[in-house]
C-alpha cells in the first residue's frame, strides 16, 4: 500500500523524444530472487556500448531496483517508467553491486540519450 502511495503521477512521452538507457536485462523475480540470494529487480547482463548507461557507473552483472524513487520489480516496470523520461534527462538509479558474495546498495546518474537509429527502425516494426 505504501509503494502505491508513494508512485509518482508519470506520463509516458512521445516515443520520439524518449530516452535510451541502452541496457540488456531480465528480471529477477520472487522465485530467482530466493532460490539465488538475489534482490528483486532487473539484472543487467549487457551495457550497449550506443546507449546512455556506457557513459555511467552502471555495471553488467548490477541489479536495478528503482528509479529515481520509485520501485522496479522486473523489466516491465523499468521500460514503464524509462517511457516517462525524455532523451537528455537525468535519472538516479539504485542498483545492487555484488561485491565479496554480497549485494551493496548504491545509486547511479545517468543522463538518458537519444535512442540509435536502427534500435528506431527495428522498434517500428
Amino acid at each position: 500500500m505504501n509503494q502505491l502511495m508513494n508512485r509518482k503521477t508519470m506520463n509516458p512521452v512521445e516515443e520520439a523524444r524518449r530516452g535510451y538507457l541502452g541496457i540488456q536485462g531480465t528480471s529477477v523475480d520472487e522465485e530467482s530472487a530466493a532460490a539465488f540470494g538475489m534482490p528483486r529487480g532487473v539484472y543487467v547482463y549487457k551495457i550497449l556500448e550506443e546507449g546512455a548507461a556506457a557513459q555511467s557507473d552502471l555495471r553488467e552483472k548490477d541489479i536495478i531496483t528503482k528509479v529515481d524513487g520509485q520501485s522496479v520489480r522486473n523489466m516491465t516496470d523499468l521500460q514503464e517508467l524509462l517511457a516517462c523520461y525524455e532523451m537528455g534527462e537525468q535519472i538516479d538509479l539504485t542498483v545492487q553491486t555484488q561485491k565479496d558474495g554480497e549485494y551493496q546498495e548504491r545509486t547511479v546518474t545517468i543522463a538518458l540519450k537519444a535512442m540509435p537509429q536502427e534500435n528506431t527502425e527495428t522498434q517500428a516494426q
